[in-house]
């Protein structure tokens, strides 16, 4: 198992995939510079810095389902 990607349990407000969707797909997008290496973060510093990109909001959309 990925250590991104781990099981949320009683996340106040989302109470089905379509809540969790719905949650994840407000959080807006970073551009991503070509030629750069991927950085992933973890799920405070995505959801504190509100912008993430693809792979983040894969993770945390995962992680809620």
């Amino acid at each position: 198992m990925s250590k991104f990607v781990c099981p949320l349990y009683n996340v106040r407000g989302i109470d089905s995939p379509f809540h969790a969707l719905r949650f994840v797909s407000l959080i807006p997008f970073e551009q991503e510079q070509l030629n750069h290496k991927p950085l992933y973060k973890r799920f405070h510093t995505f959801l504190a810095s509100g912008s993430g990109n693809l792979e983040d909001h894969c993770h945390l959309l995962c992680s809620l389902l």
